[in-house]
């Protein structure tokens, strides 16, 4: 399912909650979704043009319930007509509202819910029931959007990336669980591009793919308590790959845990790529259990059959790792290889704890055109 949200002249705010029990709660928003199961409709009865009725009121304000206006949870009925006009009446209010989806399986396709909506206030979303994906490429877009949260959330078995965030400012993404199985491919949890302000904390994240991957054009992202695995880890990247990419600047990833993954924390670029830069990067407070690159600057990323052999040109600079801790699966435990065109520089390296899995519990660790500090703990010896 692809719920897609974009803005007119304006920006919309948004807000979206999947609450557990019924008490309709404070509006302002726009797109939502949490798919579940992925079955494949029949001739499904298509949603009757519902008769717009009196929507029930709350003190939060008034309540759109999308079975007002036609939708069906029976995990049949196409309630793409339903939603959108559950949606556009909420959007059209001229108070706080919410778009109420009560308890059921409701089938929806791709959807659109966009402002501005009236006196500038959009709508919230709320989801006590599931809504399941008939076709799609992802199961949740949001763009465009000033303000606002998505809260409560559960994604199961997406068809592509669980989450996107894009030319977004000021968003908070709390209390999610998103999970795709371990071979699924191209499932990431989230992926952020071209936004800032954007804070992901208190996640339960399992996928085939990355757990949250950050691209070009972001800033000020903070990505906090997130409990990873399976999956490809949290990375930065992959840069440089296409022409007039952004510079990426002040990314957190703190109290965060990785088990059984392939990475934890990641950077990673192309070869032979334009240039950029990336820089006030900290990886703080991590713990990682049998995961195979636990520390990892990758600039020779590459994932097609033949790729260019000249040196990326993604520079970076101010990258730390502090307190990170636990197993790794491989013996190389950090692996810094940056760039022999641009080297990476001021990396430091802080109370950096990790064993190999093997009973010798000896890790090592690999450097290449990197120049940075160390402190504290070493473990394994520091190649900087």
């Amino acid at each position: 399912m692809n719920l897609c949200s974009s803005s007119g002249s304006r920006n919309p705010k948004v807000n979206l909650t999947a609450a557990p029990e019924a008490t309709p709660e404070k509006p302002e928003s726009e797109p939502t979704a949490a798919p579940g199961a992925d079955p494949t409709p029949g001739n499904e009865p298509t949603a009757p043009e519902a008769a717009p009725t009196t929507p029930e009121t709350a003190s939060q304000g008034t309540v759109f319930d999308v079975t007002k206006y036609g939708a069906v949870g029976d995990g049949k009925t196409d309630n793409n007509k339903a939603f959108s006009a559950a949606w556009d009446a909420a959007c059209k209010s001229t108070g706080p509202s919410t778009v109420l989806v009560p308890k059921g399986d409701f089938i929806l396709p791709a959807i659109t819910f966009s402002g501005p909506c009236s006196n500038n206030i959009s709508p919230r979303v709320e989801i006590r029931g599931k809504i399941i994906a008939s076709r799609a490429r992802t199961s949740l877009e949001l763009l465009s959007i000033t303000g606002g949260s998505l809260s409560g959330i559960s994604s199961t078995n997406s068809k592509g990336s669980h989450g996107i965030v894009g030319n977004t400012k000021d968003f908070i993404i709390q209390d999610i669980k998103l999970v795709a199985p371990a071979e699924s491919p191209n499932t990431d949890g989230f992926h952020i591009g071209n936004s800032t302000g954007i804070t992901i904390t208190n996640a339960e994240i399992g996928t085939g793919d990355d757990c949250i991957s950050i691209g070009s054009g972001v800033t000020n992202i903070s990505i906090t308590n997130v409990q990873c695995g399976p999956g490809h880890g949290i990375s930065l990247g992959s840069l440089g790959k296409y022409p007039n990419e952004q510079e990426v600047s002040g990314l957190l990833v703190k109290n965060c845990t990785f088990t059984n993954t392939d990475n934890g924390v990641r950077i990673k670029t192309w070869p032979g790529c334009p240039e950029n830069t990336v820089s006030d990067v900290r990886f703080e407070d991590i713990v990682v259990t049998n995961v195979s690159n636990p520390i990892i600057i990758n600039q020779q990323y590459c994932d097609q059959k033949s790729c260019t052999s000249e040196p990326s040109r993604v520079k970076l600079t101010d990258i730390h790792f502090k307190n990170i801790k636990g197993t790794s699966f491989t013996k190389t435990a950090i692996t810094l290889s940056c760039s022999e065109g641009v080297p990476c520089e001021n990396v430091e390296l802080v109370d950096i704890d990790l064993k190999h899995n093997l009973a010798d519990g000896v890790a090592t660790a690999l450097c290449k055109n990197v120049k940075g500090v160390t402190s504290g703990i070493q473990n394994p010896s520091s190649c900087l």
